[in-house]
This record gives structure tokens, C-alpha cells and sequence, in this order.
């Protein structure tokens, strides 16, 4: 190890914030920030896409983090273009590694973020330079109903490869863990390691301005697949033919599917219920939660569902499926938890929370939220799985 106290740890990311995609990997960039007080941290990533001009290199330091980058222009040629971006996605590995180790230094510990491809330089180097490697899920790939998304028996090959051979396993909840065991990713180790809440800026509003309606927050990527949005505006025209108005949906976010469910608000007359915002970011997104009630989440899967954390961190009661981390977090005394696509059941949920509104705790639900995804509790939580790898 380079140092007692300090290990060297590289991240190998499929997905990490970048200048053609700030929003891309948020999340793994808060586990590389999150370590931070217990291990020197840098980041080697590869992006390949089609509007990259040529290929460039980002050689940076961002709030303690060495990064080094190669942007590849993806190549979409059928057959053979898949067979080119492979090829070179390996030269670019292998090269940025040797700069990684000339201005940085040998790492002690390898972290994958999102396989499968991301694996193939930690599975290298651990049989070249005997680097142990773990990696961390988070994609939703091996849900049945992304099946499409995890296809082709090279793709699965390697990725039961990389995961058996790693040294630990960190999917960010049960419900993940769960998928990808039922596609026999196999390993000793699985150890649940769950995504960051940024809970020093996720707080309750010190004085919340009342209102006569009751002010409902959908934070989406607008995937109509894997969050249900139009089964939120029926059940909304359900409450609203049955006289109920005191009530309004704001849903933050971008994504594919906006303009079907902009076009849906439309067709059902909802116009004078729904506000949508487009994209918010750091404290423009904790203030629109403090500024509401209850958070929606509908969705028919999720991985984790970082928004219904950062809400609860506000003080917000929820409505949500059991999905994610959802069934254990949410209760009678904080929200309702529905079954999926269940319009019925979301549109009573919705007229409870109208008329007999959670008296949440906000101090205490925060303090919840907290204890379990704070930087601080995952960073303890990392750093001692870490340990043990590399103490073994």
C-alpha cells in the first residue's frame, strides 16, 4: 500500500460528470468525494461518443480528484464500428493508465463503476500488476424489463468474468443485488454500498409558506418506461373529475419523454395542475423540495431512487412504489408506499395526502436519511470494505 493511512484508489467509471455530459455520473462522482478523507482518489474514464470532434485528452485536478480523460469519437459504422470502438476503447485504456501511473502513481485498489466494460482494465491490471479490483452497480440493465439493454453472450461472458474475479461486489441496494444474482453474477463478497445524499444541502426549510393546496414534486428523467408519469396525470384527472382541486404537480427534469407527458397534461386539461421546470441542479433543486409537500415516485423500477432520499433528507412525505431503496425507507408515518402501476391505489394515495397530510418529523427523517447516505456514512462505509480487500 502506498501509505498507512492514505491508499491509492483509481475509479474506472463508465459514467462520470464531463463537458459533454455534466449530469452523467453524478453520482459516482460523489463516491470518489466521499472518500476523500480516507484515500487519495483518481479518475480514469473513457467516453466514446458520436458528437466527441476528434480524440482528446483532459489531463485535471477537480476538488482533490486527479481525472484523466480520453474523449473517442464513437464510431457508428453497423458491425464493424462496434468491433472499432472496442479496439479502441482498449488502446485508450491502456495508454491513460500509464499516464495515470506516470503523474499520479501505481494505484493499490482498482473501483469499477457501472460494468461491463469498464471492468476490462481493472481485470487486466489485476493479472498484470496484481491490483485487486471491486466494483459498484448502479445500472438498471439487469431488471427483466430492461432485458433488451443486456443482451449478447460476449456482453454476459465477460460480465460474469469481471464480477467473479473481483474482490467485492457493491451494488447500491437489495433489489439490484437481487437482479444481477438471477443473471448469475456470482461473487463471495456482495456488500450493499448505496448511493450519496448530500444531506448538508438537502435539509428542511427552517419556515415552509403555507398554502391551501397541497403541493406535490415529481423529480424525473421523464422515461416513460421506467417512471410511469402518464399513470401520475391519470390518476391527478381522476382527482380532479371528482372535484378535488386543491392540489398542484411540479415535475423538475429533461428526458425523451417530456413532450408526451406535456402533450398528456394538455389533453386532460391538467394545465392549471402541472408546472414543469426543466432541469435543476445543487440548491435550486433542495429549495423546489423544500418548497412542496409530497414526492411523487411512481416508477415501475429503480436501482436506488436518489430523489426520494433527497426529499425525504427535506422533510417531505412521500408517495412511492416499492422500488429501489423505497421499502425500507418509507412508512405509514412518512408517506404510502402503492403497488406498481396501480392508478387506483396512487390516485387514493394522492386524495389521503390531500386531506389527511403526514405530520413528518422533518428533524428526525433527516437525521434518517443521513445516518445511512450522508458523505460522511458512505465514505466510513467504502473506506472499511476497502480495508478489508486490501488487508486480505
Amino acid at each position: 500500500m502506498s501509505t498507512a493511512l492514505k491508499p491509492k484508489v483509481l475509479f474506472l467509471p463508465a459514467w462520470y460528470p464531463h463537458k459533454y455530459d455534466r449530469m452523467a455520473g453524478l453520482f459516482v462522482q460523489q463516491h470518489a468525494q466521499c472518500i476523500l478523507p480516507y484515500a487519495d482518489v483518481a479518475v480514469l474514464q473513457i467516453v466514446q461518443q458520436p458528437e466527441v470532434p476528434r480524440h482528446l485528452i483532459e489531463s485535471t485536478t477537480e476538488n482533490g480528484i486527479f481525472i484523466y480523460r480520453i474523449y473517442l469519437k464513437q464510431v457508428s459504422f453497423p458491425v464493424i464500428g462496434k468491433l472499432i470502438n472496442l479496439l479502441n476503447y482498449k488502446w485508450a485504456a491502456k495508454y491513460a493508465f500509464t499516464q495515470v501511473e506516470k503523474k499520479w502513481g501505481t494505484p493499490d485498489l482498482c473501483h469499477v463503476h457501472i460494468l461491463t466494460r469498464a471492468g476490462w482494465l481493472a481485470h487486466q491490471l489485476k493479472k498484470t500488476k496484481q491490483i485487486p479490483y471491486v466494483i459498484s452497480e448502479h445500472w438498471s440493465r439487469y431488471f427483466p424489463q430492461n432485458a433488451a439493454s443486456y443482451q449478447g453472450k460476449t456482453r454476459q461472458k465477460y460480465t460474469r468474468k469481471f464480477v467473479a474475479e473481483a474482490s467485492a461486489v457493491y451494488p447500491v441496494s437489495e433489489v439490484l443485488k437481487s437482479a444481477m444474482l438471477t443473471h448469475g453474477l456470482t461473487n463471495s463478497n456482495y456488500h450493499i454500498i448505496p448511493n450519496v445524499v448530500d444531506t448538508n444541502r438537502f435539509v428542511p426549510a427552517g419556515h415552509k409558506t403555507s398554502s391551501k393546496k397541497t403541493r406535490f414534486l415529481s423529480v424525473t428523467c421523464f422515461d416513460e418506461k421506467s417512471k410511469n408519469l402518464t399513470s401520475v396525470l391519470h390518476a391527478a384527472y381522476g382527482l380532479v373529475s371528482s372535484g378535488k382541486r386543491d392540489f398542484h404537480i411540479t415535475f423538475v427534469g429533461e428526458g425523451k419523454d417530456k413532450k408526451h407527458i406535456e402533450q398528456k397534461v394538455q389533453e386532460l386539461n391538467l394545465s392549471a395542475f402541472c408546472t414543469f421546470t426543466g432541469i435543476l441542479e445543487g440548491e435550486a433543486l433542495a429549495e423546489i423540495y423544500r418548497q412542496n409537500d409530497v414526492l411523487i415516485s411512481n416508477s415501475n423500477y429503480e436501482t436506488f431512487c436518489i430523489v426520494l432520499a433527497e426529499a425525504m433528507s427535506c422533510g417531505l412525505s412521500v408517495i412511492s412504489t416499492p422500488t429501489g431503496i423505497a421499502a425500507q425507507l418509507v412508512t405509514s408515518e412518512n408517506g404510502w408506499l402503492i403497488n406498481i402501476d396501480d392508478t387506483d391505489a396512487l390516485q387514493k394515495a394522492m386524495l389521503e395526502a390531500i386531506t389527511y397530510p403526514k405530520q413528518t418529523d422533518t428533524a428526525t427523517q433527516h437525521q434518517l436519511i443521513a445516518h445511512q447516505f450522508s458523505f460522511e456514512a458512505v465514505g466510513k462505509q467504502l473506506m472499511a470494505q476497502y480495508q478489508k480487500v486490501l488487508h486480505s
